[in-house]
């Protein structure tokens, strides 16, 4: 084997290297990005419900 073909050689592995790590940071970014969006959509959810509850209660107290 010719230097040249090791350089390649080596060269390949570290490009095919690379590309798996960016897809595995991709899947990262894009778990990471789809659990922000499910904990915004929960506190949405848990402030809309809190509204509700306190409207209630305020509906329930005039009413005194």
């Amino acid at each position: 084997m010719r230097y040249i073909d090791i350089i390649e050689s080596i060269a390949d592995d570290a490009t095919k290297e690379a590309k798996k790590r960016l897809k595995a940071n991709q899947q990262i970014d894009n778990a990471r990005r789809k659990r922000g969006n499910a904990a915004q959509k929960y506190q949405d959810s848990l402030r809309t419900a809190n509204q509700s509850e306190q409207a209630a209660k305020a509906k329930l107290n005039s009413s005194k």
